[in-house]
């Protein structure tokens, strides 16, 4: 979210001051800050590098030139003793005030002149390995439970007595993605046991690790031990699993710690099982054959936070997710039973994949990328670094065309300051 000055000067009303500046706003180097792994995984401190873009008609007075970064854990809770009172925190978990202008020792009251043109005050915070990620939309029963953490910067130019301030303020995002050895951790998941002397079973999920947008391949070998069972179907659902705590000390001294955890299906799908489709043993064993059926299954992952959350473990938020596998089988008397099957799931975010800067809406990079391409190994796995998220990569498949208003046509054109043209008052 960026307020540019053109957000204040409606309520303004008039003065030489509003005039003397063309455009201004804070611009950052990248629009989201990542870390690689957490701390327990040696994380490393990012830099978040900016600048605040003044373009100026005329020579203006400036006072100070305040940035301050500031992270909110704001918090809706509904306390189990208290139904429908709820209570309503806006925490600060992290404020920073880097003050640009003036540089060394001057004095408060004292003013500096800034000549015509572009102007450009570089500024830069140093985040720990432990800095909190951004977390949003975690929400249920409606509003009555919800944690995030947001994070924003806030800059001041302060004018002399008589003027008025310009503010501005930015949303940025804090992403965390695996360590620099995300082999170490990624491995296949196998489950494999008799169940209830009925059902002989392997199944196994290749990676724990996955990225938006491909999907997961779960490889199944299951053996009737009985005579009369028969698999009737196989279910794969994935779940977000949500933990929050929080500790009430103003209204419990005692410091309790008070959890809230729920799970959310984000999708799930049911497949038919093939007809016998391999043997256990090679053709030429002379051991009795048991039959079998071998298969695999696919569920494409989403594509989008607004249908699932990276997992996250930060300041009183946990976000995880499982892959729930259910096997149905039929009994001789016709009766179902149900075998259970949980793997965990690590989902994060990819370079080769888009990032919406409002929606965070995670898109396929072309039309032309296939899903069997996004499903390679190399694909597969978690990105080390961000640096791939350029402009042309965002916008590469999308039309210019209607990027630039037309002329004026006739007295029903709008007002000349609110055209997007090259001479407008903004210089869009």
């Amino acid at each position: 979210m960026l307020l540019s000055s053109s957000l204040f000067r409606k309520s303004s009303a008039t003065g030489s001051h509003i005039r003397s500046y063309r455009h201004v706003e804070i611009r950052l180097d990248q629009p989201y800050v990542v870390f690689e792994g957490t701390p327990l995984e040696g994380a490393q401190p990012v830099a978040l590098k900016g600048c605040i873009y003044l373009d100026q008609r005329r020579s203006m007075d400036i006072k100070r030139i305040r940035v301050k970064l500031v992270g909110t854990l704001e918090l809706y809770w509904e306390m189990g003793w208290d139904p429908g009172v709820i209570t309503r925190r806006n925490d600060t978990i992290y404020e920073k005030e880097i003050i640009l202008l003036p540089r060394g020792e001057v004095g408060e009251n004292s003013s500096h002149t800034i000549g015509s043109g572009l102007k450009e005050f570089a500024f830069q915070f140093d985040l720990p390995p432990d800095t909190h990620d951004t977390v949003n939309g975690l929400k249920r029963d409606g509003w009555r439970h919800r944690i995030m953490v947001n994070w924003m910067i806030y800059a001041t130019i302060e004018r002399p007595f008589g003027s008025i301030d310009l503010p501005l303020a930015r949303k940025i995002r804090i992403m965390r993605i695996e360590g620099p050895n995300p082999d170490i951790f990624d491995h296949e998941q196998i489950h494999q046991s008799v169940w209830n002397d009925k059902l002989s079973y392997k199944i196994s999920v290749p990676r724990v690790n996955y990225v938006f947008g491909t999907s997961i391949t779960a490889h199944f070998e299951l053996t009737p031990l009985k005579k009369g069972v028969v698999i009737k179907d196989v279910k794969m659902e994935l779940r977000e699993n949500t933990v929050n705590t929080y500790n009430d000390t103003a209204r419990n001294p005692a410091g309790r710690t008070h959890y809230k955890d729920w799970f959310t299906i984000i999708k799930h799908q049911t497949y038919p099982v093939p007809e016998i489709s391999a043997q256990r043993q090679a053709p030429d064993s002379t051991e009795l054959q048991d039959e079998a059926y071998i298969f695999d299954t696919k569920m494409d992952l989403p594509r989008s936070f607004k249908d699932c959350r990276q997992m996250c473990d930060t300041a009183n938020i946990k976000i995880y997710h499982t892959l729930r596998i259910y096997v149905n089988i039929l009994n001789g008397d016709q009766h179902v039973s149900q075998l259970k099957i949980r793997a965990i799931i690590n989902l994060f975010l990819s370079p080769q994949l888009q990032i919406n800067e409002d929606t965070l809406a995670v898109k396929l990079p072309t039309a032309e990328v296939s899903r069997q391409t996004l499903n390679e190994p190399v694909r597969q796995e978690a990105p080390p670094i961000y640096n791939l998220h350029h402009l042309d990569q965002l916008y590469d498949d999308g039309s210019d065309h209607g990027a630039r208003t037309a002329g004026n046509t006739g007295a029903n054109t709008p007002v000349f300051y609110t055209q997007s043209r090259r001479a407008s008052e903004e210089d869009l």
